[in-house]
């Protein structure tokens, strides 16, 4: 019997991962190639990456090491976006689950063009966001997190939320953003 296996297309992923901060920065760029050279084994082909930073994270994470849970705040963050066949995605997320340097990580589907909001557009203009409402110091209404130009937000449209495009769980609704970026644009 002749069985044919289907060849699966590459499609593009994005591999967003915390490094545990304990490790030095010489060690820090060995675990980044380590990633890279798994990929480079599975068939994966690297498009972009973002090198990892030390950031604070939003809420205390747990790692059980040598047989002790501990809690960090703070991690390396870093993406690196890369072609790979489906099939084999799955190997990568066992890699990724057993390496003692990962605290976290998020595998998800994307598209090859850069979708990041450029850090113009989320600078702040004079006013401070807080997580309770987007209140602004110097301006009490609800603040536009894409335009930033004070216009209250109205609550029944579902715009994006920072935190939402901040953590690359979700991909970007592509027509809002660009709505939004014309409208800044022609001075809406």
């Amino acid at each position: 019997m002749n069985e044919m296996k289907e060849v699966l297309e590459p499609r593009v992923y994005e591999v967003g991962f915390h490094i545990l901060p304990t490790i030095t920065e010489e060690k820090l760029f060995e675990v980044t190639d380590a990633f890279k050279k798994k990929l480079g084994l599975l068939g994966g082909l690297p498009i972009s990456e973002e090198a990892p930073t030390l950031l604070d994270l939003a809420y205390s994470m747990d790692k059980v090491i040598e047989n002790k849970r501990i809690a960090f705040s703070r991690a390396y963050f870093g993406t690196i976006k890369f072609d790979l066949v489906p099939d084999v995605v799955i190997e990568l997320d066992s890699y990724l689950k057993a390496h003692e340097h990962v605290l976290r990580y998020i595998i998800f589907s994307t598209v090859r063009e850069d979708t990041r909001i450029p850090k113009k557009f989320l600078k702040s203009s004079g006013k401070r966001e807080t997580r309770e409402g987007r209140k602004g110091t110097d301006d009490s209404r609800n603040v536009d997190p894409i335009t930033e130009m004070g216009a209250p937000l109205d609550e029944n449209k579902g715009d994006i939320a920072l935190e939402v495009v901040a953590q690359n769980d979700v991909i970007v609704d592509e027509a809002l953003l660009e709505s939004k970026i014309d409208d800044l644009v022609a001075g809406e």
